[in-house]
């Protein structure tokens, strides 16, 4: 079972699930995507290092679960904005393929694992049956969480050691990658896939006009980082 406790994928029991429990209708925009001053303060984490707050991106809450103190100097304001930046400017890309695209009164969540290498190993080997360490995996859910009003998009769970080794070798920050990543698994919650070549193809473009939007290189012309995401989920 995936780190979270909304674990399984598909988007098949989304239909029903929101048929019995409609969300609220007295949220944002999906377009109007914004960090909330008071959500994220200079220093997001909590005094035990374990939690960090929310992001609220208008309509899309991330939120956390700190499974390894290493991710302590990456998870920072400027990487909650750059999210808040990526959601806010290609909406319409972005939401493209998710079932939930125009849906403007809806509230979604997605849940973010900050991991490690051990943990991602053994839930790629239950899931993917690739017992091996990875760099991110995303479990797409498209449930209706009743306790918070909203729809629960999936998780995300990033391993720290894989990502770190990838941005050495690559020669860029462990930032920008995982900037990257970051945007690779939401992109996986909300319908872009890379088994095909004409769905890898879009999926490559549009991160990479993503990126170049935020000033970063494209991970694809980076032969590591191109074909370690080939392989990711």
């Amino acid at each position: 079972m995936p780190a979270f406790s909304h674990s399984q994928s598909g988007s098949d029991k989304a239909a029903s699930a929101l048929a019995d429990e409609p969300p609220s209708p007295t949220h944002t925009n999906p377009s109007q995507f914004d960090i909330s001053d008071k959500q994220l303060a200079d220093q997001p984490w909590q005094s035990d290092k374990a939690e960090m707050a929310d992001w609220i991106c208008g309509s899309l809450c991330f939120m956390h679960e700190i499974k390894s103190a290493s991710w302590h100097d990456v998870l920072d304001d400027r990487l909650a904005q750059r999210m808040a930046h990526i959601l806010a400017t290609h909406t319409h890309d972005i939401w493209a393929y998710s079932s939930f695209n125009g849906q403007a009164d809806m509230r979604f969540q997605v849940s973010i694992a900050w991991s490690d290498d051990a943990d991602i190993q053994a839930l790629n080997s239950q899931f993917r049956s690739k017992d091996k360490p990875t760099n991110v995996l995303s479990f797409p859910d498209d449930s209706f969480d009743p306790e918070t009003g909203a729809v629960h998009l999936g998780d995300i769970i990033l391993s720290f050691e894989t990502m770190k080794k990838e941005a050495d070798i690559s020669a860029i920050s462990l930032g920008d990658h995982t900037t990257h990543l970051l945007l690779h698994g939401l992109l996986h919650l909300l319908g872009y896939d890379h088994i095909a070549a004409d769905e890898a193809l879009e999926m490559e473009s549009l991160e990479t006009k993503i990126l170049t939007d935020l000033g970063l290189a494209n991970p694809y012309e980076q032969p590591l980082l191109a074909a370690a995401l080939k392989e990711i989920s």
